[in-house]
């Protein structure tokens, strides 16, 4: 659990469940664990970059894309990670797929698809939902895909049509 938050097991008690930790909000931010372990790997694979073992860095980060699909940011951040691994080295078709795959983050949290267990990686389809490993499952049960982006977005897009109306209809100066 990450500093400053509190569970019911902390002391914060609010009667028969007492001993487990408070479920997140349907389409909140990663929960505690979740992002514990998408930072591990995010650590984890800018160990082996800086040491020059990128098939390995390469492994880390698409595990943090198992992890960070279905939230906005840490997408992106991972397919930029995979990118910026791919040109060091010099893997021009895994980095076409990257920017490609950078492209597809942005209706993919607009329309929150995303094939659940894809490692990201450009020798996959980017459509293809794969086996999650053993070991990442249970930080993704009851995981739902971010819907802030798309609240965002939708939000963004009514003001600009309100305002390009408005202009229209010759009541805005």
């Amino acid at each position: 659990m990450r500093p400053g938050k509190r569970s019911v097991q902390d002391g914060a008690g609010r009667g028969p469940h007492d001993a487990r930790e408070e479920p997140p909000e349907p389409n909140a931010a990663m929960n505690d664990d979740l992002r514990d372990a998408f930072d591990q790997e995010l650590c984890r694979a800018r160990e082996r970059y800086g040491a020059g073992a990128w098939p390995q860095a390469f492994t880390h980060l698409e595990r943090a894309h198992i992890l960070g699909q279905r939230f906005f940011g840490p997408h992106l951040l991972t397919h930029a990670s995979m990118l910026r691994v791919a040109l060091r080295r010099g893997a021009l078709k895994e980095g076409l797929a990257q920017v490609l795959r950078l492209v597809a983050v942005f209706p993919g949290a607009m329309w929150g698809w995303v094939p659940l267990g894809n490692t990201g990686g450009g020798d996959v389809s980017a459509l293809a939902p794969m086996p999650l490993p053993d070991d990442l499952a249970p930080l993704l049960a009851g995981v739902e895909p971010d819907v802030r982006f798309r609240r965002t977005v939708l939000v963004a897009t009514v003001l600009v049509a309100a305002v390009l109306v408005s202009v229209r209809a010759g009541s805005v100066p």
